[in-house]
């Protein structure tokens, strides 16, 4: 049964293939300012809430970090002119500070990393410049969303049509976190940083099919269950495929976001708990990853089946005929 998912999904899914991709920088996460790295082997961007580093003094560990280019009067000035939102130079291109508002929305993440990744990614690279320090002041409670959010601008390959010789060669990113009130990184709490980066290229394969392309592709059990959804029904497989393997081996999880019922609406008391109808996905997601990570030698396939089932003038009504 197992073997038949598998060729099933493959028969009728897009694969998406990276056959051709350039490698990009390894990732590293450490705790607190590091005495190796600073302006004569690596470019700096030092980053975090504009409160926090409007807070930050000239001592001895910056100015080390700084090559001593850098006096004081500059460090200030540089600061003063800092927008809540934005860059500003401290050394040419070698050295600047990154900043992102304090305030967020209440709708949004506290932490505001989301402007923290688009602040990164507007970095420019210096020609030659081989290692990237990314000094992060942090509160302790944001720290996994900043890194996160650092890590995605470092993708482990790139589609990108432009040859490697039109972009830096950059083989190294360091992240620094220093956290900004009591409470410190410990060495688990590192671990489990470095482990969230590593995960950013854990899956081999992937294929997505979403919306209209189920029903045209012939997945109509979801398709129908999440079309009266805002957001449409998606069929994720993630595929694991070393060399190595002579068996092959699918989990199958069902996503179901949240379920009304439908027309077939449930009472409000049942409906209390239906958030973790998401339930199986997210364990055959967890149990994917984690046997990846450990080693396995087989094929692997992950297949989740996400949808919301909701109400709307559009949804599945009881007795209508659908094709699976």
């Amino acid at each position: 049964m197992l073997k038949s998912l598998v060729g099933l999904s493959v028969q009728v899914n897009r694969v998406l293939r990276f056959n051709q991709f350039a490698r990009m920088a390894t990732l590293s996460i450490g705790s607190g300012l590091a005495a190796d790295t600073n302006l004569q082997n690596c470019q700096i961007v030092f980053a975090g809430q504009n409160k926090h580093l409007k807070a930050l003094k000239l001592d001895a560990t910056l100015n080390a970090k700084l090559m001593g280019v850098v006096n004081e009067n500059t460090f200030q000035l540089a600061l003063r002119a800092l927008p809540s939102k934005g860059n500003v130079p401290l050394y040419l291109d070698y050295a600047k500070f990154v900043s992102t508002p304090d305030d967020a929305s209440r709708h949004n993440s506290p932490s505001n990393a989301h402007a923290l990744f688009k602040g990164i990614q507007q970095v420019n690279i210096v020609d030659g410049i081989k290692k990237l320090c990314i000094v992060l002041f942090s509160e302790y409670s944001h720290v996994m969303a900043n890194v996160a959010a650092i890590s995605k601008c470092f993708p482990l390959f790139s589609r990108k049509t432009s040859s490697p010789e039109d972009s830096p060669k950059l083989e190294a990113v360091v992240v620094e976190v220093v956290v900004t009130d009591e409470k410190k990184l410990t060495d688990e709490d590192v671990k489990f940083l470095q482990s969230l980066t590593a995960h950013r290229g854990i899956c081999q394969r992937k294929t997505i099919i979403k919306g209209e392309d189920l029903r045209t592709e012939g997945f109509g059990g979801i398709y129908n269950v999440g079309k009266a959804a805002v957001q449409p029904p998606i069929f994720v497989c993630l595929s694991h495929t070393p060399a190595c393997a002579k068996e092959s081996f699918a989990m199958v999880g069902k996503g179901i976001v949240f379920d009304t019922g439908g027309m077939q609406i449930k009472p409000s008391s049942s409906m209390l708990n239906m958030k973790k109808d998401m339930g199986g996905a997210a364990a055959c997601l967890t149990a994917f990853l984690t046997l990846v990570k450990s080693g396995f030698r087989e094929n692997l396939h992950c297949l989740l089946c996400i949808a919301e089932n909701n109400i709307s003038p559009v949804a599945n009504k009881p007795d209508d005929i659908i094709t699976l």
